[in-house]
């Protein structure tokens, strides 16, 4: 049996204050946390502009998706 994969909404940030969110999976928080830079870092934005991002917040998107991990 396979490990499943949580989903996640990743929020970055720059300096000059603009936000971009995204989804992201994997089966750990640390695990998402890699998936959503590899992701982001994939983006027009960061591409145009790669100093100066952060990672503001990822968190367990899965009661918008109806399923919760951590019960």
């Amino acid at each position: 049996m396979g490990v499943e994969m949580k989903n996640y909404l990743a929020t970055f940030v720059n300096r000059d204050g603009t936000e971009i969110s995204l989804a992201a999976d994997g089966i750990s928080l640390t695990h998402a946390n890699a998936r959503a830079w590899i992701k982001f870092m994939k983006t027009q934005s960061y591409r145009e502009n790669e100093d100066g991002w952060e990672l503001d917040e990822l968190w367990d998107d899965s009661k918008r998706t109806g399923r919760n991990p951590w019960r």
